[in-house]
């Protein structure tokens, strides 16, 4: 299970390189950009892709909790 959040925040991470040309790191900052990208999505993105979202995004927050206070 851990490996499979892990890889969902890592696609995250290089999704929004490659796509989005944005360098994000579980920090702070990283926070900041996926709330922004969360607005975003909410009108630009279609009913599928909304569905699949909760699940990527929700590791990569994780992660950035993580990194940030410890954990494991």
């Amino acid at each position: 299970m851990q490996a499979n959040l892990l890889a969902n925040a890592e696609l995250v991470r290089r999704a929004a390189r490659d796509q989005l040309g944005v360098e994000v790191n579980y920090d702070e900052a990283g926070v900041r950009w996926l709330d922004n990208y969360i607005n975003g999505q909410r009108s630009a993105a279609t009913e599928v892709v909304k569905a699949k979202l909760p699940s990527t995004l929700g590791s990569f927050f994780g992660e950035c909790i993580r990194h940030t206070f410890g954990g494991e």
